[in-house]
Parts: structure tokens; C-alpha cells; sequence
């Protein structure tokens, strides 16, 4: 009991917390700094990624092979631009409707609307 009462009373370890405090902050400034430039690497090298299985040409010939009787028909394949490709995929897939930065403000709510009613009925 003695010992708790003078670890209570002890006012010796104010300067050591202070100095944990500053540490610390320091500690978490440098790592906050650490994952964001490491979270940039890594979608940088996600990038070059992208851009090298891009340029990757698939296109392929076999011509078909004939034997006695016996014949089976070649097969190509020719793989478009990537700029077409794009275009094709982006026309296909539905455009999102560009929504504000922000919450409207409630003056610029529509005024039929009832806040408590149900949004999903």
C-alpha cells in the first residue's frame, strides 16, 4: 500500500509524460507522412501496371491444317486499338448522373417533399 501511495504522490514522471506526448505526435506525424507517400508509390506502380497490360498485344493467326482427308480450319484473332476499345466500353456501360460536391441546402429542397416521409416507397 505504501508503494501505490508513493507512486500517487510521485510528481517526477510530469517531465517523462511530456516528453511522450511530444514523441508520440512526432511519431504519428512521420507515419501519417510515410503511408500517404506509400500509398502514392503503390498507385503509381498500379499505373504502370495498367499501362503495361494495356500495351499488351493479343492478336493471334493459326492457319488451318489439311492432312490426307482430314482438315481443320485456321483462326484469328485481331485485337482493336486501345483508344476504340475504350470508346466501345465507355459507350456501352451507363454514364453516372453528376451529382452536386455537396448536400443541397434545405432552402433548395423541393417543397412537396415530406421530410418524414418514407424515400424508398
Amino acid at each position: 500500500m505504501n508503494l501505490v501511495t508513493a507512486l500517487w504522490r510521485d510528481e517526477s514522471g510530469v517531465v517523462v509524460t511530456s516528453e511522450v506526448v511530444v514523441v508520440g505526435t512526432v511519431a504519428v506525424l512521420g507515419t501519417t507522412a510515410g503511408l500517404s507517400l506509400m500509398s502514392d508509390s503503390v498507385n503509381a506502380e498500379f499505373r504502370e501496371l495498367a499501362s503495361a497490360l494495356r500495351s499488351l498485344d493479343q492478336s493471334y493467326r493459326t492457319p488451318g491444317q489439311r492432312c490426307g482427308l482430314a482438315y481443320t480450319a485456321g483462326s484469328c484473332y485481331e485485337q482493336p486499338a486501345v483508344e476504340e476499345s475504350l470508346a466501345t466500353l465507355c459507350a456501352a456501360l451507363p454514364q453516372p448522373e453528376p451529382r452536386p460536391p455537396f448536400p443541397m441546402p434545405a432552402e433548395t429542397a423541393p417543397r412537396d417533399a415530406d421530410p418524414l416521409e418514407d424515400p424508398i416507397r
